[in-house]
Parts: C-alpha cells; sequence; structure tokens
C-alpha cells in the first residue's frame, strides 16, 4: 500500500508538519515525532488508523489543540524540545 501526504505525491512532504499531513507518512519520515503522540497519550505511532488518518484528525480524536500540536510536531521534526504549557 502506497500512503500519500493528501493527493501529493511521496516526495513533497513540508518542511514542518501541516493538518492535512497523513500520520504514518510523518511518523515514516520523522520517528522523533513519536514522541509528540506519546507524551500526549497518543496512541497514533502504533494504530492501525494511523495510515488513514491526518494529524488534524488525530487532534480531533483526542481533543488536542491542533495549533499547539502542530507546533510541537515542527519543533521535534527540528530536533527541538516540544512546549506542552
Amino acid at each position: 500500500m502506497r500512503v500519500v501526504y493528501r493527493g501529493i505525491g511521496m516526495g513533497a512532504m513540508p518542511d514542518k508538519p501541516t493538518r492535512l499531513l497523513n500520520v504514518s507518512e510523518l511518523l515514516r519520515r520523522r520517528p522523533d515525532a513519536a514522541a509528540v503522540f506519546m507524551a500526549r497519550s497518543m496512541a497514533c505511532p502504533g494504530c492501525a488508523m494511523a495510515p488513514f488518518e491526518t494529524i488534524e484528525d488525530a487532534a480531533a480524536v483526542y481533543e488536542v489543540d491542533l495549533g499547539q500540536f502542530l507546533e510541537d510536531l515542527g519543533r521535534a521534526a527540528e530536533g527541538q524540545k516540544e512546549d506542552r504549557t
């Protein structure tokens, strides 16, 4: 199965995660992002639905503030410490 970034080919992932980015694609390309999910008790890194959900979907399911979540994912992608305040 080929996972895509919502209609864009595999090579077109943006530098920072966006709300429409597929969860499994994010985790495949940026494994350090798993820590951001786990810090919020989000089971996305091991979930069977990860290939089918976007970051926005996951935030809605877990009732996480999407803006802050995207910022923290961006920091993790850059190798920075996340800020959950």
